[in-house]
């Protein structure tokens, strides 16, 4: 590819937060297992209660538990979604110059450009490549990851030229 493609973005801190919104939910679904925290919890719970109980209450009693999990599980979420918001609006306002970057991908890799400075990241430093319905993942290790939000590319004729581009460099490590 001898043309380059070059885009403009602005990250907001919906950005952020619905990155790593779906990068977390990545590492633990994929990683550790939806299931595999609440098991625990419920088996330690469990042989806890059976042990040093009378078993008909025991029963009883784990419904409210499992119910009071349930919630707490779901505040839990709500209240680190709000968090992350916040905490990814203050971050933006605090240095809001290296939110907006111009991106140029080539042949050598991709090129982000803000008012702290230029930093080129060569293909062969990718370990992966992967995509969101919203967004692209260049992940640098197993764990971090640079984004480009798709609302940012003109057409998804341009889009698939940056599939291509990552097909040809990254060969299997692409997974469009």
């Amino acid at each position: 590819m001898d043309e380059k493609i070059s885009i403009r973005i602005k990250y907001s801190p919906e950005d952020y937060i619905r990155v790593w919104t779906h990068v977390e939910s990545q590492k633990f679904e994929h990683k550790r297992g939806l299931i595999v925290c609440p098991v625990i919890f419920l088996s330690i719970l469990a042989f806890a209660a059976y042990q040093f109980a009378d078993r008909q209450i025991f029963f009883i009693g784990m419904i409210p538990a499992i119910v009071a999990g349930i919630i707490f599980y779901f505040i839990y979420r709500m209240l680190l979604s709000v968090y992350m918001k916040r905490g990814a609006g203050r971050q933006i306002k605090s240095a809001p110059e290296i939110h907006e970057e111009n991106i140029v991908f080539s042949d050598e890799g991709i090129e982000r450009t803000n008012n702290a400075g230029k930093q080129t990241t060569y293909w062969e430093a990718y370990f992966a490549a992967t995509e969101s319905e919203t967004d692209f993942f260049f992940y640098v290790d197993e764990e971090f990851s640079e984004f480009i939000p798709k609302r940012v590319f003109e057409s998804e004729f341009q889009q698939n030229q940056i599939r291509e581009l990552a097909k040809n460099k990254l060969g299997e490590k692409a997974k469009f």
